[in-house]
């Protein structure tokens, strides 16, 4: 009969709350908290190749990809030349924290500008930084980079930029 069938299945599954249930509702969770994060594609850490850029250290992106830097709140800045595969380990290791729990957030430098010069016309600033601020982790990306459209792409600028970061 029907709920002998559904006695086993939840038996088999772990029970409607079990193992199981757990394990897809997290999983829709996670999925969720990517989705919300806004990343503009798919980049996991695992897919990194490390032989293209041996200035990236494997040890130090696995611990990274742990997230206890996260929940410390500790700073993580990727610095390098264009084409190095800095916006692939942002966008991994965000994901990573998204899947750990954490809520996270991706933004290009330049959009989170021209986002808060809006809201600051609109009256609406201390609401966009309050969204902000509701993150566990603000990937920034392409800081230093002309605007999409800009006759030098990222990394190509001439002189350099110097960046300088408080927080």
């Amino acid at each position: 009969d029907e709920r002998g069938h559904r006695q086993r299945r939840e038996q088999y599954d772990g029970g409607a709350a079990g193992p199981r249930g757990d394990l897809l509702a997290e999983q829709s969770q996670a999925g969720r908290r990517i989705h919300d994060a806004g990343f503009p594609r798919t980049k996991r850490l695992e897919d990194f190749d490390h032989t293209a850029n041996d200035n990236v250290d494997p040890a130090t992106i696995a611990t990274l990809a742990t997230g206890t830097w996260v929940s410390s709140g500790a700073p993580v800045c990727l610095i390098g030349d264009s084409g190095t595969g800095k916006s692939h380990l942002l966008i991994g290791l965000g994901i990573a924290a998204a899947e750990a729990g954490h809520r996270v957030r991706y933004v290009l430098a330049s959009r989170l500008v021209n986002e808060l010069a809006e809201a600051d016309n609109d009256r609406t600033l201390s609401k966009v930084i309050a969204r902000y601020g509701r993150v566990d982790l603000l990937c920034l990306d392409e800081l230093g980079c002309a605007p999409r459209g800009a006759e030098e792409p990222c990394g190509r600028r001439s002189p350099p930029l110097a960046i300088a970061v408080a927080g």
